[in-house]
């Protein structure tokens, strides 16, 4: 056929090494990552309490589209804190199987940059990532970037990467969630607990 002549008169070539395709700007892989649905752990014994908030959680998001018919919203922002090891990582996992979003989880060794105004801006990153897609985010050790400013010894970057974590949260209103958990409360700027809609303490 004409093709297999212009193939058998083509000149042979040595074959190239192939480059990785550039990351689209915005993406957000090397600063996430995506726990697969059935993976998600889900089965958790809890006090009668704690259970009983977490399933109003869980049944907001299920009725989201009947509350937005009369001006109401589901609670977006969680916050979960306690001792290490009492199921906060689990609880936010649970979040995500029983409302069906997607595990996003923040990766704060990547986020975390020694360029100047690097971290925060990947924190913009991470949330515009989510501004228009239904995902649980997961900031698991949020006290890593969210101490309280008032405390910290560095006047310069840290308290700004503060202030736009509070911004970004206060400003979110994706069609998901974004989960965040510490077991170091009492380390936490005092306004962050103001930009979640529910503060559940794991015991």
């Amino acid at each position: 056929s004409a093709l297999e002549k212009i193939l058998s008169h083509s000149p042979k070539s040595a074959p190239r090494s192939l480059r990785a395709l550039p990351e689209a700007r915005g993406a957000t892989s090397g600063l996430t990552s995506v726990l697969p649905p059935e993976l998600l752990r889900h089965h958790m014994v809890l006090d009668p309490a704690i259970e009983a908030r977490f399933c109003r959680i869980e049944q907001e998001y299920v009725a989201r589209d009947r509350l937005a018919r009369f001006g109401l919203n589901y609670r977006k922002r969680i916050l979960l804190h306690g001792p290490p090891g009492c199921g906060k990582t689990l609880g936010a996992e649970r979040l995500a199987w029983t409302t069906g979003l997607p595990f996003m989880k923040v990766r704060f060794d990547a986020v975390m940059s020694s360029y100047f105004g690097e971290t925060a801006t990947n924190l913009r990153q991470i949330f515009d990532s989510v501004r228009t897609v239904p995902t649980l985010l997961f900031l698991d050790e949020c006290d890593f970037v969210a101490r309280s400013r008032t405390s910290l010894n560095d006047v310069g970057e840290m308290p700004r990467i503060v202030n736009t974590l509070l911004v970004l949260l206060e400003e979110y209103q994706g069609p998901g969630m974004v989960v965040a958990a510490t077991n170091l409360a009492q380390t936490l700027d005092d306004a962050l607990f103001r930009r979640f809609a529910e503060v559940l303490e794991i015991p």
